[in-house]
């Protein structure tokens, strides 16, 4: 059987891929611009500086960002290997339905 949707496997390799880069750079972002936040403070114009608790607020909801953008890349990358094997059992059906092949 000859592949078709060539371009699809490799969209779904590149999801993949990104969704993976994703999570390591949103999680190493996420605890850095905390870290930051949480020695040097961060003002809100008009506020007092936040320090500490704030920062771990940023933390934990950067890791929850990361963590949901890695699920929905990966997903969709396997979304299209859901597609394209569902093409290939149909095209196999068919043809074993044309030449009345059972198996």
């Amino acid at each position: 059987m000859e592949k078709k949707y060539k371009f699809l496997y490799t969209a779904a390799t590149v999801f993949k891929v990104l969704g993976w880069v994703v999570l390591v750079v949103g999680i190493i972002l996420s605890i850095g611009i905390g870290v930051a936040m949480g020695t040097m403070g961060f003002k809100v114009p008009g506020e007092l500086p936040m320090f500490g608790g704030f920062a771990a607020i940023y933390v934990v909801g950067g890791i929850i960002y990361a963590v949901a953008g890695w699920i929905s890349l990966l997903a969709s990358a396997q979304i299209l290997y859901l597609l394209i094997d569902l093409e290939q059992n149909t095209r196999e059906t068919a043809e074993r339905l044309k030449t009345g092949s059972t198996g």
